[in-house]
């Protein structure tokens, strides 16, 4: 039988030691992992106690801030690595 899961249940140990001052209330884990045959299977878990709209919101602000990031670095072409 499946217990829920909260926010709190998903939070490492490297977080608390970071953010020792904070309460989780909302999470969830997203994990690229090689599965047995090779190939690639993404899983996500996240706490059953937060709405799915506060969840949605927290990945499109994810997504907007990782997406911004990658538009703004500097890309090498060919053999510009010396300019």
């Amino acid at each position: 039988m499946n217990q829920p899961t909260t926010a709190a249940d998903l939070i490492p140990q490297f977080v608390q030691e970071h953010w020792p001052d904070t309460i989780p209330v909302s999470a969830f884990l997203i994990v690229d992992a090689i599965r047995e045959d090779g190939g690639h299977g993404l899983q996500v878990i996240h706490d059953e106690t937060s709405p799915p709209w506060l969840l949605i919101g927290m990945l499109r602000a994810v997504l907007v801030d990782l997406e911004s990031r990658w538009i703004n670095e500097e890309w090498l072409v060919g053999d510009d690595e010396d300019s």
